[in-house]
């Protein structure tokens, strides 16, 4: 990974960065074969991995930071599935995006961080399965009256996204999450409980391949959590 950053004073931060990566097939992808499933196979290659990215941040005062990336990203050899559940190396596939991010703190402790991306990811084909145009989330924590206690809710939303092969597509959704959150000042020990999926909406992620016909897997209904945490 390289990368090259310029702080341009008033202007803001400027960063060019450039990485590689690879990975290597797993143990299920090159071995698994059964008499019914051939899904293994031995001469799978590693997927490689190049990625460029421009990134400008800019802070308006110590609270508060702006922050826009643009990217790109080259996979190779990407493992996959074909019309016959065997695992091969497919198609290269490109992607591009855009992500801005805003993030602001107050003095009372309060914190905002909200963002949005639009990108496009596809092979030589079509465009990817479960790859969304837009994303947007917000996140705001708030003191909640008491010394050491807040209060966070979260937003999500997430564009339709394509299924099965590029022939079916998922919905888009919104989800809402929140969250409290209490940690006296000076102790060892934090509480918390959160409500992920506040309103139960319904939601499916993309699954399966061109050998799979199910395509969409409903994903958490409202669900409760309570933490307890002890540092020594």
């Amino acid at each position: 990974r390289l990368g090259i950053v310029h702080d341009a004073g008033g202007w803001g931060l400027f960063k060019a960065l450039y990485g590689t990566a690879f990975r290597a097939p797993s143990v299920y992808e090159r071995a698994y074969i059964v008499p019914s499933i051939g899904y293994g196979n031995p001469t799978l290659l590693p997927e490689k991995m190049r990625s460029f990215e421009v990134s400008w941040e800019k802070r308006f005062s110590l609270q508060s930071r702006l922050t826009a990336t643009a990217y790109h990203f080259d996979i190779e050899r990407m493992v996959t599935t074909d019309s016959a559940g065997l695992a091969v190396n497919g198609t290269p596939v490109r992607a591009n995006g855009l992500e801005i991010e805003y993030e602001q703190q107050w003095s009372n402790g309060s914190r905002l961080r909200t963002g949005y991306s639009v990108q496009y990811a596809a092979d030589e084909t079509r465009r990817l399965d479960n790859s969304p145009r837009h994303m947007a989330k917000l996140n705001l924590a708030v003191p909640a009256g008491l010394p050491g206690l807040m209060a966070g809710i979260e937003g999500q939303w997430i564009a339709a996204r394509l299924g099965n092969a590029g022939s079916e597509n998922l919905a888009p959704y919104g989800l809402a999450n929140v969250n409290l959150s209490y940690a006296p000042a000076g102790s060892q020990w934090a509480l918390g409980l959160s409500i992920y999926n506040l309103f139960d909406r319904r939601h499916d992620a993309a699954h399966g391949s061109a050998s799979r016909t199910f395509y969409d897997m409903p994903q958490q209904p409202r669900t409760w959590v309570a933490t307890l945490e002890y540092r020594f």
